[in-house]
């Protein structure tokens, strides 16, 4: 699960260096903290809670940040899942 997570975090990361661009600001400062909680029958992942520092930007900018961090691809597909179809050959 630290995989997932850390994948999870790069992603969001990765949005969020581009929209730094955008805004001439830097993303040097930004810190992606993620906790998660477990769910039973079937056993899985049941929340996760991502938490961004970024002390540089700017307070005028922390709603299009939070929209920006949402449009991660990952982000996306927890919001809509896939199907997933697994097959075991020899």
């Amino acid at each position: 699960l630290q995989m997932f997570s850390t994948s999870l975090a790069l992603c969001t990361y990765s949005v969020l260096h581009s929209y730094a661009e955008q805004i001439d600001s830097t993303t040097d400062d930004i810190s992606v903290h993620i906790r998660w909680s477990y769910a039973e029958k079937p056993f899985r992942i049941d929340r996760i809670d991502m938490a961004i520092q970024w002390p540089e930007l700017p307070e005028s900018r922390i709603a299009a940040a939070q929209r920006a961090a949402s449009m991660c691809t990952l982000h996306n597909t927890l919001e809509h899942p896939p199907k997933v179809i697994t097959t075991v050959s020899r």
